[in-house]
């Protein structure tokens, strides 16, 4: 039996946007314009908690993008 070319998506770290920022070399403002853009988030950040961010979610979301 034999596995096959199935892709399987590998889980991202979770991270803060200031994080993600350091990560991808953009600066936090960046970051939190791609946020208000659509960047897919785990988790809002609301009284002075930051963002949760899937890193692998950010970075597909940022090829199709074509940010990076």
């Amino acid at each position: 039996m034999s596995r096959g070319n199935t892709k399987r998506r590998k889980p991202g770290e979770i991270v803060t946007a200031n994080r993600l920022a350091a990560i991808t070399g953009y600066s936090q403002q960046t970051v939190q314009n791609w946020i208000r853009e659509g960047l897919p988030v785990q988790s809002r950040g609301a009284g002075g908690k930051s963002y949760d961010i899937d890193t692998a979610a950010a970075i597909q979301w940022l090829i199709e993008k074509r940010t990076l």
